[in-house]
C-alpha cells in the first residue's frame, strides 16, 4: 500500500513538469515569455484539477455490504449524537412522509436562494 499522499505528490510533480515543458515548448515555438508562462499556469491548473478529481474517486471509501455509498454528514452527526445520548432541543414543525417528499421540499427551496 502506498503512503497516503504519494500519488498526489507525484501527480503534482507531473503537473509541474508538464507546465515547465509547456513553457519550454512555447519558447521554442517563438511565443513571448509572458504568454508561455500564462499557458504554463493554465496547463498546471488543468492537470492539478484533473488529478484532484481522479484522486477523489480513487481514494474514496468503498461502502460495505448493505451500506449506502454516501450518507452525508447529517446522518453521521445524527448517529454520533444519538450514541452520546444527546436530546434534541425542539421538535420539527413538519415531518415529510417520505424521502421523496423531503427531496421535493428541498428542491423548491433552492431557486430562491440562488
Amino acid at each position: 500500500m502506498l503512503a497516503p499522499y504519494t500519488v498526489a505528490r507525484y501527480g503534482l510533480y507531473f503537473a509541474i513538469a508538464v507546465a515547465v515543458l509547456s513553457v519550454w515548448l512555447g519558447q521554442q515555438a517563438g511565443a513571448s515569455l509572458d504568454y508561455s508562462l500564462l499557458r504554463a499556469v493554465f496547463v498546471f491548473l488543468l492537470f492539478a484539477i484533473i488529478a484532484i478529481f481522479v484522486l477523489s474517486f480513487a481514494l474514496a471509501l468503498k461502502p460495505g455490504d448493505g451500506e449506502e455509498g454516501f450518507t452525508g454528514t447529517d446522518s453521521v452527526v445524527t448517529e454520533t449524537l444519538e450514541q452520546e445520548g444527546t436530546e434534541p432541543w425542539f421538535q420539527p414543525i413538519f415531518e415529510p412522509g417520505s424521502g421523496e417528499i423531503e427531496s421535493a421540499c428541498r428542491v423548491h427551496h433552492i431557486p430562491p436562494g440562488v
